[in-house]
């Protein structure tokens, strides 16, 4: 099972049959429940079949995204591709008002580069320094990453949130590798994994969005 292959207690044996007690008893106190599911390579052949298996539980809300910070071949990421265009077809011929798949509902498109990191959300580590989000905040243990401010005087940083609002420098490099018109280029903290700089657009990235265009 996908579950066992990268949930394991601390003697290496799976959790899956503990998760799913878990689940059952939640799904008495809470009907309405998602799951975020975080596809690897080597469970990537089976995101379509771990959907239907979840959905089978109770399943009725999914979020589903590729791992990133790992290199991922130009085959598993043409699989991701076509598992998500299998999942999106049943989504279509399974209409409920009990079932949502965020990636598939009409308004999930982007509208503007760049992500929510330091727009709509914020995160402060232990020391009250503000960042653009948590995952950058994990990314360099010697300087917070395009530092909004601390929590003592607030966001005092206008022009690093300028920048990650407008996006200047992401469209600017997006527009020099002619993808501008089908990538918004995503997450501030996979362009910096990738090439050490959160404006310059992840090519890996690029490839996932590729294989999920709207059919």
């Amino acid at each position: 099972m996908s579950h066992n292959l990268c949930r394991r207690d601390r003697k290496g044996c799976g959790t899956y049959e503990r998760a799913i007690k878990g689940l059952e008893i939640l799904k008495k106190f809470q009907p309405w429940i998602g799951v975020r599911m975080t596809v690897v390579p080597d469970n990537v052949q089976r995101l379509f079949d771990d959907v239907i298996e979840l959905r089978k539980l109770g399943i009725n809300q999914f979020i589903i995204s590729h791992v990133t910070g790992i290199k991922w071949s130009k085959e598993d990421i043409e699989s991701f591709g076509l598992q998500m265009k299998k999942i999106k077809e049943w989504y279509k011929e399974n209409t409920a008002k009990d079932l949502r798949i965020s990636e598939f509902e009409e308004d999930n498109e982007p509208n503007s580069f760049g992500c929510h990191a330091g727009r709509t959300s914020i995160s402060v580590s232990t020391k009250g320094e503000i960042s653009p989000c948590s995952k950058l905040l994990t990314l360099n243990n010697e300087q917070v990453l395009y530092k909004l401010g601390d929590v003592e005087y607030g966001l005092t940083n206008v022009p690093n949130r300028a920048e990650l609002i407008s996006c200047s420098k992401l469209r600017s490099a997006c527009n020099k590798l002619h993808i501008a018109e089908n990538y918004k280029a995503g997450c501030f903290a996979d362009n910096y994994e990738e090439n050490g700089d959160i404006f310059q657009p992840s090519i890996q990235n690029y490839t996932f969005a590729l294989q999920n265009r709207p059919m």
